[in-house]
């Protein structure tokens, strides 16, 4: 009987201690779904990034700016930068109209749209997977495409390279603007041509500038020559109406008021007889020294 008892109570000891064990466990596991899910519970989005939260691999559309967020714990965040990035693209091999090779350095300036960043995310990727994907693909097809419209000595020219990197950012901007992204600028940073073809361009481009200036000079001369002409028309013209307006009178009268303008002046004046003018002497009163 004394047996059977301290069996039982050995048994009752031991269902206490599974019990309580059984307890422990569980505390244990409720402290740890608990330190767990708290940490899961918050995020921090990045300055300069948004977060694109993804449950269970579905894109709920929700989207996290910069700073502390309390978030499911069930959710993971992708962080994306909407900052402007800079994509380079160095020593491009496009050809021109005429089939000739150029080498370009470009870099493209762009950035993310902040409520576009979801529809990115679904259709693209992440930040390096839109950028592998997309930009990287349109950016050189795009280049190509324009450059193959430009004969290779437009290239060397800056007015024509303004133009050219102009017909890429309209194009790319669109291409882009398509896929929730906002193109900034294109740089052109280099472009390089053949060698003998830079030749070329240069002894063309000097023989140009030189028929312009020679195009100048004689423009020169030629309106030189036009402005001798219209003087000496006119010099003839005043002299015709001059003509005109000298009758034996005026000649007559302008010839008198010169004799009596020299005359003031103690000059001797002969006239010749056919000229019907009486001469006039004029001496100067004032009697001159005389002679020892």
């Amino acid at each position: 009987m004394k047996l059977q008892y301290l069996k039982t109570r050995e048994s009752q000891r031991g269902s206490e201690e599974m019990k309580a064990g059984c307890l422990i466990v569980a505390a244990a596991a409720g402290a740890l779904a608990l330190v767990v899910g708290g940490a899961k519970s918050y995020t921090t989005i990045d300055t300069g990034y948004v977060g694109v939260v993804n449950r269970m691999g579905h894109v709920t559309g929700a989207v996290f700016d910069s700073g502390f967020q309390l978030k499911n714990p069930f959710d993971s965040v992708v962080q994306m930068s909407v900052r402007t990035r800079e994509k380079k693209e160095d020593d491009l091999t496009v050809p021109t109209s005429e089939g000739l090779t150029a080498e370009l350095d470009v870099s493209i300036l762009y950035h993310l749209e902040k409520d576009k960043a979801t529809e990115v995310y679904k259709k693209l990727g992440d930040d390096d997977q839109y950028v592998s994907t997309f930009v990287e693909p349109q950016i050189r097809s795009t280049i190509r495409e324009v450059i193959s419209g430009f004969k290779a000595e437009d290239l060397y020219t800056a007015e024509k390279r303004e133009l050219v990197g102009k017909t890429i950012h309209d194009k790319l901007f669109k291409l882009f603007e398509e896929r929730g992204l906002t193109l900034e600028s294109v740089l052109i940073r280099d472009l390089d041509l053949p060698a003998p073809l830079v030749e070329r361009i240069t002894a063309k481009l000097g023989a140009e500038q030189d028929a312009l200036a020679m195009q100048y000079v004689i423009q020169k001369e030629q309106q030189e020559a036009e402005r001798k002409k219209i003087e000496a028309e006119g010099s003839a013209k005043a002299q015709e109406i001059m003509m005109k307006t000298l009758t034996p009178q005026l000649l007559s009268l302008k010839q008198i008021e010169a004799l009596r303008d020299l005359g003031s002046k103690g000059h001797v004046v002969i006239m010749p007889y056919d000229q019907k003018l009486v001469p006039i002497l004029s001496v100067d009163p004032t009697p001159s020294a005389e002679k020892p």
